[in-house]
């Protein structure tokens, strides 16, 4: 074997060794970081959503009596955990990273059903399904009686630190 074919097959040999472990490091941090971003645009996308969700009300063209009648039969007959909280008109969902509270709100042109705070899961508003999910039944429900609704665009909720150290989404008052 020639000696200068035997060099250079040996460089070869040692570079590979030595560039290796950089080079192999070097596509890992790239890898990661574009997985980082691509992982936060979604998360933005999904947390998006779910505020625009959640900020959307529906309005009932009636008074506050009726509009809880007609929640609770909406709330008797859903297949979801949906009960009513005790001394107020408001209404507790349960989902799977703890309670989403919806409420009743008497306003000038009639009464307001709206999500007031839902629970947090891995930085991401959990329940947005759940409410979409109650508010078609509620307004489903409104208009076979009748009563004309309409949804609204509220503020959005906003991140809070809860009692208990886990955070929680609230909308403003």
């Amino acid at each position: 074997m020639d000696p200068v074919l035997a060099l250079l097959i040996g460089v070869l040999i040692a570079a590979l060794l030595v560039g290796y472990p950089l080079v192999r490091r070097r596509l890992r941090r790239l890898a990661q970081a574009k997985g980082g971003e691509l992982g936060r645009r979604a998360s933005s996308r999904t947390i998006t959503t779910a505020l625009e969700a959640m900020a959307t009300s529906l309005d009932l063209d009636t008074d506050l009596a009726s509009a809880n009648a007609l929640v609770q039969g909406v709330a008797s007959a859903s297949k979801k955990r949906v009960s009513s909280v005790p001394g107020s008109n408001a209404w507790s969902i349960a989902v799977s990273a703890g309670q989403l509270i919806v409420d009743l709100v008497a306003h000038p042109t009639g009464v307001r059903l709206s999500s007031r705070q839902a629970p947090e899961f891995g930085q991401i508003m959990q329940g947005t399904r759940d409410w979409q999910d109650l508010s078609e039944q509620v307004a489903a429900a409104a208009a076979e009686r009748g009563i004309a609704t309409k949804a609204t665009l509220l503020d959005v909720h906003v991140r809070t630190a809860a009692a208990n150290g886990e955070h929680v989404w609230v909308r403003p008052v």
